[in-house]
């Protein structure tokens, strides 16, 4: 689970992973030539963004289930300056057992800003904190995962 301060997330994230994950990802990305299929190439999981989609939500936990490292950004789209968790990431550990490990991307932000096209040169990195155990009922998911983003907001300040 990560912060999301640049569309660079994915790829940064990706690169620090220490084994490959599967990425849920807003749909309407997949339309995109290049990058549509640079996400198909390397795992997501499509979600309509605004909508409750059943569909996600089983292939997230088959995933967990099946042992797999699902990547989650749960302020739901790019937050340069922070935004609240979603409950998803949180609910999700909580039906899986899964802990969830907070990430921060760290510097994204200046090398590409929200808007631009072109990245700019600048020190970017990813730090990991420790795992949080799964939760076990949704009031605790929901706090879970604000927890665990508030921590990668603050690490990447």
């Amino acid at each position: 689970m990560a912060n999301h301060p640049s569309a660079l997330d994915p790829l940064l994230l990706a690169a620090a992973l220490p084994r490959r994950g599967l990425f849920i990802a807003a749909a309407e990305f997949l339309q995109l030539p290049a990058v549509g299929w640079a996400m198909r190439a390397y795992g997501v999981i499509p979600v309509r963004r605004g909508q409750t989609d059943l569909s996600v939500i089983k292939e997230a936990i088959a995933a967990l289930e099946a042992g797999a490292l699902v990547v989650i950004f749960p302020e739901g789209r790019v937050s340069p300056r922070g935004a609240e968790a979603k409950a998803g990431a949180g609910l999700l550990a909580a039906r899986t057992g899964a802990p969830i490990v907070p990430a921060a991307v760290v510097g994204s932000a200046r090398a590409l800003p929200l808007g631009a096209v072109i990245p700019r040169p600048t020190r970017v990195r990813v730090r990991f904190g420790a795992a949080r155990a799964a939760p076990s009922d949704r009031a605790a998911a929901e706090g879970v995962a604000a927890e665990a983003l508030a921590w990668a907001q603050q690490a990447a300040s």
